[in-house]
């Protein structure tokens, strides 16, 4: 693929859509949008390279872009915003043909669709090099209000988001067969955990529901493993936390996949990444207001936030102990 002018009207042709706030999108220096007044704007961006962040002999172009799109959407809704656009920049091979690209533009486009966001412009570079995707979306909060990592206070009671280290199973599982997904090799416990991975959550729903109610206004996604993003809220708002080993939800499928590989469910829970769940805190006098599910999300109750800087684990039949904040290093 060579020709990048026929590579961007093809993007235009295929996913480009219209909005009234985008005065202009693909095919000038800049885009330009009109802002919503009474809003700030929000910004993230977030890179994705071939046999770094998914593996490449295992994966579909389509499972890349979709998994692309969660992942960098998924900043805009711990910050619980609104996405209203976004930018893609590709870094790809001579030989990366236009089927791949288009197959990569559908997995984005299925999760941008889904949360009204606009492509708005981009870049492309060929090189020798392995395939690179960046997605910069951009969207907005009400004013004074946000889901900010130094929110917590002591006594807010700690949720969380579904289940926590399917989506890292999932990929111990492609790693160690090599196989493309679906496949026949992969039994139907193994291809729920490996769609945790290619098919994250998106929990824009949640989000937006916190702020309008005004129940949370400290928040975080979960990408490089819950006890990891849990520590950047602690360490933020210089506070720690404890948690209750019986209330985390470990799913079946977790249980059995670890029973299987000789691995610890709860190691795999606290520092496995890649789940996109959101971690939240609402003050306790306001928890009762909190429902079991918001958006068609299951929300559970996993702890405290407590004074000092460490995280503490209560077993079920042990005392609290201090465990070591760790998980995915970029």
């Amino acid at each position: 693929m060579r020709d990048e002018r026929k590579i961007i009207d093809k993007i235009i042709a295929e996913f480009s859509q219209k909005t009234p706030s985008l005065i202009k999108g693909i095919g000038d220096d800049c885009a330009v949008f009109k802002p919503t007044q009474g809003f700030n704007q929000v910004i993230t961006t977030d890179t994705f390279c071939a046999d770094v962040h998914f593996p490449t002999s295992c994966s579909t172009w389509q499972q890349v872009g979709y998994r692309n799109a969660s992942s960098a959407i998924s900043d805009i809704a711990a910050m619980g915003a609104i996405p209203r656009y976004y930018f893609s920049s590709l870094h790809f091979p001579y030989s990366f043909s236009s089927k791949n690209l288009m197959d990569y533009f559908k997995g984005v486009t299925d999760v941008m669709n889904v949360h009204k966001t606009v492509i708005s412009g981009g870049n492309i570079i060929r090189y020798d090099g392995v395939p690179q995707f960046t997605l910069t979306i951009t969207g907005e909060i009400e004013e004074e209000k946000g889901l900010y990592r130094n929110r917590a206070q002591t006594g807010d009671v700690i949720y969380m988001t579904q289940c926590s280290g399917n989506a890292s199973a999932g990929l111990k599982i492609l790693q160690q067969k090599k196989k493309k997904f679906p496949n026949t090799i992969y039994s139907k416990n193994e291809s729920s955990l490996i769609e945790s991975f290619f098919y994250p959550p998106v929990h824009i729903g949640l989000g937006r529901f916190l702020v309008e109610q005004n129940l949370s206004c400290c928040g975080i996604d979960c990408s490089d493993g819950f006890l990891s993003d849990l520590g950047k809220i602690c360490q933020a708002s210089k506070a720690g936390a404890i948690l209750e080993e019986d209330k985390l939800p470990l799913s079946q499928e977790l249980k059995d996949f670890c029973l299987e590989n000789n691995i610890s469910p709860l190691e795999q829970f606290l520092f496995g990444g890649d789940d996109y769940n959101l971690i939240f805190t609402i003050a306790n006098k306001n928890s009762t207001q909190l429902p079991e599910k918001i958006a068609g999300i299951t929300v559970t109750k996993i702890g405290k936030i407590i004074e000092g800087n460490k995280i503490y684990l209560k077993g079920r039949k042990t005392k609290s102990y201090s465990i070591p904040i760790k998980g995915y290093e970029h």
